[in-house]
């Protein structure tokens, strides 16, 4: 692995004018406390020989392990924090555990940790997000093609916030779709002057998110 740091600092200097200027000086005011703006470079993780073709989407976990999705492979790539390998998944397709993230000149796909440390896993040629155990089990998905709520037209992005509910930026139909973790649409958000109306839609919802299955589910 290849490390290197930079530090920046940043110098106050008083001014000292001569006694022939004819100027005056004054003791400096109290400054508020700044808020810090510059950061130092921690490190890089050297991927090795076998390099991404095309990293679109990372997560980290606690563990600082790293989940980095291979666009132009259709693949996910799992790393040590020091960029060791750890494993792959997938492959390109349309079943449970394949991916799509590229086709002709279009590449994209993304990820996020939610619940137990499930990835969640924007397969967004095939228009579907895919919740993979942290061991590489494949969970549910939920999704599809169309412009109806829990569907999906050249998805972008996805979020998961503290309370595990899960965003989708839903490009193609110009709207954020939130949903449960086991992926019931709850809101949709859009611009009217696109068309697109804001939604909010109450489904049944588990009391607690779902525990890790040994087993799949769809």
């Amino acid at each position: 692995m290849r490390r290197r740091s930079m530090v920046v600092a940043l110098l106050t200097v008083p001014l000292i004018l001569p006694p022939w200027s004819g100027a005056t000086t004054q003791e400096p005011a109290a400054s508020p406390a700044l808020t810090p703006v510059l950061a130092e470079f921690v490190g890089e993780v050297a991927i090795g020989r076998d390099a991404l073709r095309a990293p679109a989407g990372v997560a980290v976990d606690a563990a600082r392990t790293l989940y980095v999705i291979d666009a132009a492979n259709n693949v996910v790539r799992i790393f040590a924090h020091d960029g060791t390998p750890i494993a792959t998944w997938g492959e390109r397709g349309t079943g449970p555990g394949q991916f799509a993230f590229s086709e002709g000149h279009t590449i994209w796909g993304d990820l996020a940790l939610g619940s137990y440390g499930n990835l969640y896993v924007l397969d967004a040629l095939n228009s579907r997000v895919q919740v993979i155990t942290p061991d590489g089990t494949y969970v549910r998905e939920w999704g599809g093609a169309g412009s109806a709520p829990g569907l999906f037209t050249d998805p972008k992005g996805i979020a998961i916030d503290r309370a595990g509910l899960i965003y989708i930026a839903d490009g193609g139909n110009r709207r954020v779709q939130v949903f449960d973790d086991m992926g019931h649409v709850l809101a949709t958000w859009g611009d009217p002057l696109l068309g697109v109306s804001r939604s909010m839609i109450q489904p049944t919802l588990p009391s607690t998110p779902e525990a890790p299955s040994g087993s799949p589910t769809g």
